[in-house]
């Protein structure tokens, strides 16, 4: 495999203990210099539009 700049390697993570001994063993055994290191977590599901709506009833019309 050539080096572009370094491989990316993803850890999920929920900040519970196994999730930080997971990232941990990462770090330890996986990860080289000039890796990168791309942590993912997972958001609860939102209804995108009602996000939105509360966003402009805060900040006013979106439209110029």
């Amino acid at each position: 495999m050539a080096e572009s700049g370094g491989r990316r390697i993803g850890v999920a993570v929920d900040f519970s203990e196994c999730s930080k001994k997971a990232l941990n063993w990462a770090i330890d055994n996986v990860v080289r210099e000039g890796d990168y290191l791309i942590l993912i977590t997972v958001a609860h599901e939102m209804n995108y539009e009602e996000g939105e709506m509360q966003l402009w009833e805060t900040v006013g019309s979106r439209t110029l």
